[in-house]
């Protein structure tokens, strides 16, 4: 281990006592000179013990009544950090709370009708403690604190059949949600932010930042950047609310005890924040092309896409043709028709490196000769243009085309896998400029050897935030 390694070592630890231990003089000296947050060192005979105390930075508890629970960390896209069953939780169980790294939960007693009068007469059972991290059950000698004050629970008075936040008032059919408002990406406005929901008795709880529910399967919505819905498919959770962050983590914990639907995946997940260029898809909502026509400002088209997405700058990929959910229509004209073009899709895991955005060079459409976006808003716009060759057999000079914008030659003879560097390679031609006075924006792919390939185009007033496209 050195400099370099240390810190990366260092954040793999659990936050509120997770240890590393070293022997040997190097490992010493780095342990007490490397910055590390919240860090301590001490000796144990000939070992150097560095643990990591206390919460992650920007964190919070949460400790249930639907309170707000802004955790700067929970942020879009999520992935996986751990699953698993230990703990079973009916579906209509309190909702948990989460102090300190340690889940803090009460199933209901949904099996014993010895005591029961009625068909829901559920009384509660004992506390269990996990850790939030890891999923374990911890030993009765942990926690001694947190045992203290949430050991003792009534077992005795007879449990309300649903947990609901004030704002639901339909235990069964909650409205679809909308919480305050929020500026449209594609054009701007201030609008109510209102997002798709399936079914699902739970009508969702905003918790600051992020606001969850249940939407056929759990499903979240990032406001800080608009997310759109974002679902996770398989597993369920609860009719309580029970997607809830806190702790640096997305928890979902197990609410499926007691539930007859076949959801394949009965078990619980924690999820962690993942780089932007992770992917994961959402269903932004429907909206008409009349109502976006001259306000179009921003927007990027991502062909061959499973579903939409919105990147922390701002921009909102469509998935073109639309499959992933309600989506907005766009005035978009192709040729061919955009449903007689072939398409292709693979997970981005699978692409091996260059410029753009993964998840957008990992699906395309093929044989494309010409496309005309209209509604946009009158100003100048940067474009975008993504490709890659997802044929791993093919070879240069295989697919070749001309490239026009508006009728200006931006390519002569492009060979998107000669430009990439392989198959599963992408590149992203950018920085081009348009004045666009009408309305519309016009680019065309002129075949000279095989069929065009198009993965992705970004277009955004020259006036509006934008980041630079990922070096995978």
């Amino acid at each position: 281990i050195d400099a370099e390694w240390m810190p990366k070592y260092f954040h793999s630890l659990r936050p509120f006592g997770g240890r590393m231990l070293g022997k040997g003089a190097s490992f010493a000296k780095l342990a007490e000179t490397t910055e590390l947050p919240r860090a301590s060192v001490s000796k144990i005979g000939d070992w150097t013990v560095l643990v990591r105390e206390g919460p992650l930075k920007g964190t919070t508890n949460y400790l249930g009544d639907w309170a707000e629970s802004v955790d700067e960390l929970v942020r879009a896209p999520m992935g996986l950090l751990w699953y698993g069953d230990s703990v079973r939780l009916f579906k209509r169980s309190p909702q948990p709370k989460f102090v300190d790294g340690v889940m803090v939960a009460n199933s209901k007693d949904w099996t014993d009708a010895s005591t029961r009068k009625g068909p829901v007469d559920y009384r509660l059972l004992d506390t269990v403690f996990t850790d939030a991290y890891t999923g374990r059950i911890l030993e009765p000698d942990e926690a001694p604190e947190l045992r203290q004050s949430y050991s003792e629970i009534d077992r005795e008075t007879i449990q309300p059949n649903q947990y609901r936040p004030p704002r639901q008032k339909d235990d069964w059919k909650p409205e679809a949600p909308v919480s305050g408002e929020r500026t449209n990406p594609l054009t701007g406005e201030t609008e109510p932010r209102a997002f798709p929901k399936s079914y699902g008795c739970d009508g969702g709880v905003d918790y600051g930042a992020i606001y969850s529910m249940r939407s056929g399967t759990p499903a979240f919505y990032d406001k800080r950047f608009e997310s759109g819905t974002i679902n996770l498919s398989g597993p369920r959770s609860g009719c309580t609310n029970s997607i809830v962050p806190a702790n640096g983590l997305l928890n979902l914990p197990y609410f499926y005890e007691g539930c007859t639907c076949a959801y394949p995946l009965p078990l619980a997940l924690a999820l962690v924040s993942m780089p932007e260029t992770f992917e994961q898809w959402a269903s932004w909502g429907a909206v008409e092309a009349a109502a976006l026509d001259g306000k179009l400002q921003r927007v990027g088209l991502n062909f061959g896409a499973p579903g939409s997405r919105v990147t922390h700058d701002g921009t909102l990929w469509l998935d073109l043709p639309n499959l992933g959910g309600p989506s907005p229509e766009l005035g978009l004209a192709t040729e061919p028709p955009l449903a007689e073009l072939g398409t292709f899709y693979h997970h981005s895991l699978f692409q091996k490196g260059g410029k753009g955005w993964p998840w957008v060079a990992n699906s395309g459409v093929v044989g494309l000769r010409s496309l005309v976006l209209s509604g946009l808003r009158p100003g100048t716009y940067l474009v975008r243009l993504t490709f890659s060759e997802s044929d791993e057999n093919a070879r240069p000079g295989d697919c070749v085309f001309g490239i026009l914008l508006d009728g200006e030659v931006l390519a002569e003879r492009f060979d998107p896998l000669a430009e990439a560097g392989g198959p599963l390679r992408s590149t992203t031609l950018e920085n081009h400029r348009r004045k666009v006075e009408n309305g519309e924006l016009r680019i065309e792919l002129v075949p000279e050897a095989g069929n065009p390939v198009l993965c992705g185009i970004e277009i955004v007033r020259e006036d509006l935030e934008r980041n630079p496209v990922p070096e995978q």
